[in-house]
């Protein structure tokens, strides 16, 4: 059988060992941590694990607080949403009457007539603005909604 030269990292020195199949070593049998009877090896094995354990749990606490503090964001957007639904319910009010003003006046003049087509235009517009703020009154109300 074919014998290796091999780099001890441990140790910082060469070996030798028959040539076999698989990964090659990083240390000679006399550095390995099996062979250390001093138990420095297994100390610091010990210690990487305490330091992975605090790790982890420092990693929880913080998804932790980050999930308590998106709760409590969720929450207040909840409260400024119930806050903003009444003065936006008021103004869908006012934007329908508005609207339905704007239609009665128009359903009145005769058709082709240019104050028709201003009247059409004024209707219009107010039913743009009636479909914005219930587009918002909706949002809101879902908001405020979902966060209870």
């Amino acid at each position: 059988m074919k014998t290796v030269t091999l780099w001890c990292q441990a140790g910082k020195h060469e070996w030798e060992r028959q040539s076999q199949r698989g990964r090659r070593p990083l240390n000679c049998p006399e550095h390995s941590v099996e062979a250390d009877t001093t138990g420095a090896s297994v100390e610091k094995i010990k210690g990487n694990l305490d330091a992975l354990e605090k790790a982890r749990a420092v990693k929880v606490q913080r998804a932790q607080e980050r999930e308590a503090e998106n709760i409590a964001n969720r929450e207040r957007i909840a409260n400024e949403a119930r806050e903003k639904v009444p003065v936006v319910q008021a103004q869908f009010d006012e934007a329908r009457q508005a609207e339905q003003k704007a239609f009665t006046k128009w359903d009145k003049i005769k058709p082709g007539s240019l104050k028709y087509e201003a009247a059409q235009e004024a209707w219009e517009a107010a039913a743009n603005k009636t479909d914005r703020i219930l587009t918002r009154l909706m949002s809101l109300t879902t908001v405020a909604r979902t966060a209870a």
